[in-house]
């Protein structure tokens, strides 16, 4: 429940941030700027998110995290454009503290043999969630435009992370009792499971921001997709995600690690592909590609997630996740204004370096199948 109205909120957010900065007049590189300052928060909540998740406990960890969400939209709705840097920084520091405690907690409880499907169906109620955020933010958007809509959105948005954050309090049984976290030492890093891991992530991340960092932008200008429907694009995609993704996630459990990678990558290739050099414009194409990315990501996400298991102690796990998600994220922070500077010399340019990108995937896998079998 806590998760559903901060997606909601997010969802109005993620939906219309890129098209504020840009309607408010900032540049494609200045936006990528902008943006890397979420990217290095994330660096900083994944590192806290580490500690505190086996320091202090699963709850108390995503308490602390929720606590800073509400602040984002604070700063939005009274602050001017040039202090929204701020709140998307904020917006990486609680989101990576908050997921960090999600992720090793969500890990603990899932069965083994249905980790694709649990994993893929808990993101798409959240998803739906997201989905629609995104719907009620366009209403606004198509009333009184993406300057003073997407502002007008985000006030409520604010009122939901409080209510999210209010919801926690009444969830029991989150914090693991079974065993004491233990330290990780410079050989746990340095280990073959945590070097995969940690290449898998930033590859797999770096490529995903390639594609989704300018997609708002890419669908106005050059698939000709309205602002106003750019929200209700979302509103019913992500609804249409949230019935797809545990299918694909159960689909995911029959198969080996092998072949959700290939599966995986040949589709979000595809997908990647057909935006770069698009054969129709409009709402509907965008809509068909956006399926096969869903199938595509289902598998993908389902194969990091059991990666993630497959190669950590659960002892050692949130430190883990908090070491590999600092090394992604520092990277997509140092990256963020070249995909800025990459947008503005050639718009399908981020997408064929994201396509580079996800077919290194397969031949990093290679070596986490030995540990599968």
């Amino acid at each position: 429940m806590s998760d559903m109205f901060i997606w909601f909120s997010f969802g109005i957010y993620y939906t219309y941030i890129v098209l504020y900065m840009y309607e408010a007049g900032l540049s494609y590189f200045l936006i990528g700027v902008y943006n890397s300052f979420g990217f290095f928060s994330f660096t900083i909540g994944n590192l806290v998110g580490g500690v505190l998740t086996d320091k202090i406990g699963r709850k108390k960890t995503l308490l602390t995290g929720r606590f800073i969400l509400p602040l984002v939209f604070v700063i939005i709705v009274f602050l001017e454009i040039e202090y929204v840097f701020v709140a998307i920084f904020l917006t990486g520091l609680g989101g990576a503290i908050s997921n960090i405690s999600r992720e090793a907690f969500i890990s603990e409880h899932i069965p083994e043999n249905k980790q694709g499907f649990y994993y893929n169906l808990l993101n798409s109620i959240a998803g739906l969630a997201y989905g629609a955020g995104s719907y009620f933010s366009s209403i606004y958007v198509a009333k009184i435009g993406v300057l003073k809509g997407f502002k007008e959105a985000c006030f409520s948005a604010m009122f939901l992370a409080v209510i999210a954050i209010f919801v926690l309090f009444f969830i029991k049984g989150i914090d693991s009792k079974e065993s004491t976290p233990e330290k990780i030492s410079i050989k746990d890093i340095l280990s073959k499971e945590t070097l995969i891991l940690t290449i898998v992530s930033t590859v797999f991340f770096l490529a995903l921001a390639f594609t989704w960092s300018y997609i708002s932008l890419y669908a106005v200008e050059i698939l000709s997709i309205p602002e106003d429907q750019w929200g209700v694009i979302q509103g019913i995609l992500f609804p249409l995600n949230a019935i797809l993704s545990p299918l694909v996630g159960k689909i995911s459990d029959k198969v080996s690690l092998r072949k959700n990678v290939f599966f995986g990558v040949l589709l979000v290739c595809l997908f990647n592909a057909l935006l770069a050099f698009p054969l129709y414009v409009g709402a509907l194409y965008y809509s068909s590609l956006v399926v096969i990315d869903i199938i595509g990501e289902g598998f993908l996400w389902s194969t990091f997630f059991k990666l993630e298991v497959l190669l950590t102690d659960k002892e050692k796990r949130g430190k883990i996740y908090g070491f590999v998600g600092t090394v992604t994220e520092t990277v997509r922070g140092f990256m963020s204004p070249v995909i800025g500077i990459t947008y503005e010399k050639a718009k399908n340019l981020p997408f064929l370096i994201s396509i580079s990108l996800f077919t290194i995937i397969p031949i990093i896998t290679i070596f986490a199948n030995e540990k599968e079998e």
